[in-house]
């Protein structure tokens, strides 16, 4: 059985922290602390409940006040990197909320080895001018990390993280931040832009079009290719506008033949469905989505599109085979009946076929 992600805090895990802290402070307790963070219920916490154990422990067991343990748990940080490492970030959004110079600056420093994208987000609520100007000067660092911090960190929508309620309403303060970052050199850095604009565009779609528009094909090939990642949401859902923007042409000129599909799939089992494209002419560029209804428990539908390809075909046929798998997961659970299935090319539905999703013990 893999360990599970939490499992990485473990006894050598704080045994470790305890020793790097101790090299830097010498009356600080080892012991104490690791039984401290041991005590029950610790094996039944989550990953994140582990974390804020550590960090509440940390806060007890380190002697002084807020700026002395920050800057020895700043100075310990780089021993660190990954997720394990987000504990550092994490006590600074614990205790340091009310001290803002020292708390920004140890997060400048932590999220060189993790990410402190979490723990600036109650910051941005209390201090919304300062740290903005902040996020804009963190968006202009030399360090990637940083910059990336800048992008990450005022996400609306940020996975797992709290909501920036404040910037689902208006989200304008933020652009000033991604048009520094929309051509960044860092491939690491591009990717948050265009997750944060994504999550823009679930709000204000306009907002995130008319960014698209004014950049697009003006600034570089990597721009392009981030703007394209923004904007995945509204291509998912054929938004007119995006698909002009991104100059997506008809498929008049395309003919889509017999769509062949499991009749029946099992429930954990896999729907397989093929089918060809045909053109008289070259096909050219081309975007080959699949959508799926999927039944819900009170009958209605609720819809997920895939991406299959996209590429400039030079060639008057394109064949796909294809299987979508129905194994459980915890982030989606299915229904039996009449489930449906939609081609798609280039945003427009072209074929379309039913298939029937039946329970485990109906095989």
């Amino acid at each position: 059985m893999p360990e599970l992600l939490k499992d990485s805090y473990n006894k050598c895990f704080l045994e470790k922290l305890a020793k790097n802290i101790k090299n830097e402070s010498s009356n600080f307790n080892q012991r104490v602390f690791v039984n401290h963070c041991l005590n029950e219920p610790w094996l039944d916490l989550s990953l994140k409940e582990r974390m804020k154990k550590i960090s509440y422990a940390l806060n007890s067991c380190i002697s002084g006040d807020f700026v002395y343990k920050a800057c020895l748990l700043t100075k310990v940080s780089s021993q660190f990197n990954g997720y394990t490492a987000c504990l550092f970030p994490d006590f600074i959004e614990e205790f340091g909320i009310d001290n803002y110079e020292q708390s920004i600056s140890s997060l400048e420093v932590m999220t060189k080895y993790s990410s402190s994208e979490f723990a600036v987000r109650p910051f941005l609520e209390k201090y919304p001018i300062k740290m903005m100007q902040q996020m804009i000067a963190w968006s202009q660092n030399s360090n990637e990390h940083i910059r990336r911090l800048a992008s990450e960190g005022c996400r609306p929508r940020l996975p797992w993280g709290k909501a920036l309620n404040n910037f689902k309403s208006d989200p304008k303060p933020i652009l000033e931040v991604l048009n520094h970052l929309k051509d960044d050199p860092s491939e690491y850095v591009r990717r948050s832009v265009a997750n944060n604009l994504n999550d823009i565009g679930k709000d204000h779609p306009e907002i995130l079009k008319d960014f698209v528009a004014k950049n697009l094909g003006h600034i570089s090939s990597d721009c392009d290719k981030m703007l394209k990642h923004a904007s995945r949401n509204l291509l998912k859902s054929s938004d007119k506008d995006i698909l002009k923007l991104f100059s997506y042409p008809s498929v008049q000129h395309l003919k889509l033949g017999m769509l062949n599909l499991s009749k029946n799939v099992i429930w954990g089992g896999e729907l397989f469905f093929e089918f060809q494209v045909t053109s008289k002419t070259t096909i050219g560029l081309l975007r080959i989505e699949y959508e799926i209804e999927h039944l819900k428990m009170n009958g209605k539908y609720h819809s997920k599109v895939f991406k299959i390809s996209e590429n400039n075909i030079d060639k008057n046929t394109k064949s796909i085979k294809r299987k979508h798998s129905f194994q459980k997961r915890s982030v989606r659970k299915y229904y039996p009946g009449i489930h449906r299935l939609h081609i798609k090319l280039n945003g427009e539905r072209v074929k379309s076929a039913s298939f029937n999703l039946l329970a485990s013990d109906q095989s």
